[in-house]
């Protein structure tokens, strides 16, 4: 008589695993065919990528600052020569119908300071008024200034200053020789600097002009 064919008994799943899958195991040093060197290997490189990628980030970053404080700067100085030069135009000028039309040249144009002068002029309508532009420094920076005082060419203590820039001038300097072939220029010389955003750099700007002084070449 024939035995039944019987399945045989599957085996303990402990010797499973240490007749099969403990088999040429070698430690941790091999898992999933890349070994601890190379799993660590790989991870400093992705560490090296990415500070490599975080610089370059950066420093565009800091180029594209570098840029815009150029900007403004350049801004800054069109604006004061423009602010400064409206004045300096009307310096020494008597409207026709003036009652009092004496404005020497001295007066239509006084340094107080290297950098604060004075402007004495008449409007269309014989209105006398004295405009003034000076330095003021800052905790951010040096600042122009404005004032305008309608007292006949004298300056008005109650009359406050205004600010006409932003704080990005480290020197503004007028210059004004009241004879020889410069007697009706005024020389501008301006210095301007501001820090550039996420650096220890200031970006920086140098112009000087030379402003015609129009009104002056019919003021004796």
């Amino acid at each position: 008589m024939m035995s039944p064919n019987l399945d045989p008994v599957p085996r303990p799943i402990w010797q499973q695993l240490s007749n099969n899958s403990l088999d040429g195991f070698d430690g941790f040093d091999n898992i999933n065919g890349f070994s601890l060197v190379e799993l660590l290997t790989v991870i400093v490189i992705i560490g090296v990528i990415s500070t490599a990628l975080f610089s370059m980030g950066n420093n565009m970053n800091i180029r594209v600052e570098r840029i815009t404080v150029q900007a403004l700067l350049d801004e800054q100085a069109v604006l004061a020569h423009d602010a400064i030069g409206r004045s300096a135009a009307q310096a020494g000028y008597v409207a026709a119908d003036s009652l009092d039309p004496a404005i020497t040249r001295t007066s239509a144009v006084n340094l107080v300071q290297s950098n604060h002068i004075q402007f004495c002029g008449e409007t269309l309508d014989g209105d006398r008024a004295l405009t003034e532009f000076r330095l003021q420094t800052t905790t951010e920076g040096g600042v122009l200034q404005r004032k305008l005082s309608e007292t006949n060419c004298l300056s008005d203590s109650t009359v406050a200053w205004r600010d006409v820039s932003e704080p990005v001038f480290s020197q503004i300097n007028f210059t004004h020789t009241d004879s020889g072939p410069e007697k009706n220029m005024l020389t501008l010389s301006l210095r301007l600097s501001k820090n550039v955003r996420g650096s220890r750099d200031d970006a920086s700007l140098n112009r000087d002009y030379k402003i015609p002084l129009i009104a002056l070449l019919v003021t004796p």
